[in-house]
């Protein structure tokens, strides 16, 4: 399977069964959904997620994709990036510092501020295209320094949930103003009385059980357990004797629910959840002795404590357990005391196995595991779960596979032609040549093909016959021809027989009136397209009927090149490199897309090995990035932007005396550049990325190699800043042409 796919979801359900972790992982495709034939897998993980609107998420859990994909669903334009574990995830994009003001202080509309943020302290992951703090000067990078709320109330050294709470209990305000920092010019603020003076003289209570009222309590709580940072001058617990620096041990529902071992995120959550109960308790301690009061209400809680059986089964009711269970087995670390089976197990026990009401067996499960099979089943009345003491039993290990239930007697057959009936297929293919690696049960031709077979061929209704086919390609023709009752494809054994080649048919016969190659002008905005690769190229995968690319007929067409501005044309692109260079271009008024027959794929332009620049005397304007050296931007009045080649990197630097220095960083370069500015012939070598670059060295006129340079007309003088405008230049290239 590819490393990494992306695909645009249609509208409505996906299909898909995610993790609850960071980053979800694909625990599920159901036989239903639209993309059981679109490359993805159980077992893959979800790197990024981009909305119609252009908003990107980064990092996110299950509960969080869930989210963003539901209140989303009537959309065409859902992006997701699914990647194989051990890939690296995607970073979020973070400005650069150049253009990042170093404080902003900013009063917040009412509603949402269309931020995406993490961390402690909040920092600014991602920007909805119509947040209204773009117009203020915030951007991507930035932190949460303070917030003050309409009532005064300040809050200082937030984490995000708290940030993110507060914002929210107050979003029908116009008066709340937040301080953003940028992190690696400014401090964050340290923290004052919050609501003003505090009364210093007022002594920490050991304990405090507080009947709550409806509504809003008017207090800030941080960490886990929830400590009490900040109590409004309003809040109806300001007389209770409640102090900050108190933690919270438990919170009793009006259901008489006890829930202990809170953070402050499900404290938050279960205050607003029920913010309209009256009978609402919460019981505050003073940390310096919090261990001794739990231990004593344990203590009482479990006089006389009941003995571990060796083990015991358990028949569910329908609904919640009220039990919480932690990790590889499950352990029972905590009962609620309305749950069903309160009095039939003992924290500590572990779960066996657990019997669902269709007789299937679970063996060997994870809390997740275990969670995920009572959540699903949670309507049964005849779920059975076996607990054991785990100093005393065992595990049971799960069965072997009965030896009846492998096809190990069914033999894959040399061929198999069959005709495909219109709809989808069922089959869960990969590789290439697509191999079956899944059938599902409802397959129409589940009875026709087996595992382990792969697809050498394909005749479409028209007659055409497609060879040589990578899965990707395989399911794009499918899907275009979907209505089709014609399809053929033969399926063969690869052990026993080779693919069929295809046959030389001239270039001009299967595209007679089609150009070799073709230039099309890139408007500027978003192109609506989705690439993919076939055969090492770069293709136009889907189109948006708003496209500019709608109409074009690009079937059997590759991406060759593609021109920004002034810059030499990119090469050797990949998908997501040209996804990305498209999205960062897309206000340039001038961008040219070379497409060129797959057929010529040989001809496609190629990087060469090694570049040799020479530039002028005088600024050359231009930044460098990156570890080795890269060209990053250019001035607009940059003599170079027209001769530094793209997708390459700085190897070595000369001059026209025989000086040459390589091992390059960045400083190197400026230092370089700066020091023999007015120098005519300066030479920079660039080499292709993925060569390694070369030692370190450096050679003087006269001097043996790896002599130092003193500061002057060779080395430079040491300078910040980068380059900027000249008159002449030139460039050759040590190996190709263009």
């Amino acid at each position: 399977a590819d490393e990494a796919v992306e695909i645009v979801l249609p509208s409505g359900s996906a299909g898909l069964v995610f993790s609850k972790g960071s980053p979800p992982e694909v625990k599920k495709i159901k036989e239903t959904s639209p993309l059981v034939d679109c490359g993805i897998m159980e077992g893959m993980l979800v790197d990024t997620l981009e909305l119609e609107d252009g908003s990107k998420f980064y990092k996110m859990d299950g509960k969080e994709l869930t989210g963003y994909l539901k209140s989303n669903k009537d959309s065409e334009g859902r992006l997701v990036r699914f990647i194989m574990p051990g890939v690296e995830l995607t970073e979020p994009p973070m400005d650069d510092g150049m253009n990042m003001p170093d404080e902003l202080e900013v009063t917040l509309p009412s509603g949402k501020i269309g931020l995406i943020l993490d961390g402690e302290p909040p920092q600014i992951l991602d920007m909805h295209e119509e947040s209204p703090l773009l117009v203020e000067g915030v951007v991507i990078g930035m932190v949460v320094d303070t917030l003050e709320l309409e009532d005064g109330s300040k809050f200082y050294e937030m984490e995000t949930s708290q940030f993110q709470g507060l914002l929210a209990d107050n979003a029908e305000s116009e008066e709340r103003k937040v301080r953003f920092i940028n992190p690696t010019t400014m401090e964050l603020t340290p923290p004052e009385d919050m609501f003003g003076a505090a009364e210093d003289t007022q002594e920490m209570p050991d304990e405090l059980e507080l009947l709550l009222p409806v509504g809003k309590l008017g207090i800030n709580f941080k960490g886990e357990p929830p400590e009490v940072v900040a109590i409004n001058p309003e809040s109806p617990l300001i007389d209770e004797g409640l102090i900050e620096g108190m933690v919270v041990d438990t919170l009793t529902l009006e259901d008489g629910q006890v829930m202990q071992e809170l953070s402050s995120d499900s404290l938050r959550d279960a205050l607003m959840d029920n913010a309209d109960s009256d009978g609402r308790i919460i019981r505050f301690v003073n940390p310096a002795i919090m261990g001794f009061t739990l231990a004593a209400m344990a203590g009482e809680e479990t006089t006389p404590e009941m003995e571990m059986p060796d083990e015991i089964e358990v028949m569910l009711p329908s609904g919640r357990v009220g039990i919480k269970m932690e990790g590889i087995p499950p352990e029972l670390v905590a009962i609620s005391p309305e749950s069903p089976i309160v009095d039939e197990v003992v924290e500590g026990m572990v779960a066996d196995t657990l019997t669902l009401e269709d007789g299937k067996v679970m063996y060997e499960m994870s809390t997740d595991d275990l969670q995920d099979a009572l959540v699903d089943n949670a309507d049964s009345e005849g779920r059975i779960i076996r607990f054991i003491n785990p100093a005393t039993r065992e595990l049971t290990p799960a069965p072997d596979e009965e030896p009846e239930e492998e096809p190990a007697e069914l033999e894959i057959p040399d061929e198999k032609e069959v005709f495909l009936p219109s709809g989808k297929l069922g089959l869960m293919l990969q590789g290439s040549p697509p191999e079956i690696t899944g059938i599902s049960p409802e397959s129409p031709i589940a009875d026709e093909v087996m595992e382990g077979m792969v697809v050498d061929t394909l005749t479409l209704e028209d007659g055409q016959v497609v060879y040589e086919m990578e899965t990707d390609m395989f399911t794009a023709i499918l899907r275009e021809n979907e209505d089709s009752e014609g399809r053929l494809v033969r399926f063969i054994n690869p052990a026993t027989m080779e693919l069929t080649p295809a046959p030389p048919v001239p270039d001009e016969v299967v595209f007679e009136d089609k150009p070799d190659t073709m230039d099309i002008e890139l408007p500027p905005g978003r192109l609506g397209v989705s690439f993919h690769m076939v055969d090492g190229c770069v293709c136009v995968k889907n189109t948006k009927e708003d496209s500019p690319l709608a109409g074009v007929e690009l079937d059997g067409y590759g991406i060759n090149t593609l021109t920004v501005g002034e810059r030499l044309p990119y090469m050797e692109l990949d998908a997501q490199e040209l996804t990305d260079i498209l999205k960062e271009s897309k206000d340039e008024p001038y961008r040219v897309m070379n497409f060129m027959k797959l057929s010529l794929a040989h001809q496609f332009d190629m990087i060469p090995e090694e570049e040799i620049v020479s530039v002028p005397a005088g600024k050359l304007g231009v930044n460098f990035e990156g570890d080795p050296p890269k060209p990053k931007s250019f001035k607009p009045s940059s003599p170079v932007e027209q001769l530094f080649p793209t997708k390459m990197y700085v190897d070595e630097v000369q001059l026209p005396n025989g000086y040459s220095k390589t091992g390059l960083q960045i400083q190197d370069i400026i230092d370089f550049l700066q020091g023999n500015m007015d120098e005519e012939g300066r030479v920079l070598v660039f080499k292709k990325e993925g060569i390694p670059p070369s030692p370190p060295s450096e050679y003087m006129p006269g001097m043996s190699p790896g002599a130092s340079y003193a500061s002057g007309s060779v080395g430079g003088s040491r300078a910040s800043g980068s380059q900027a405008s000249g008159s002449q230049a030139s460039r050759s290239r040590a190996s190709g042409s263009r």
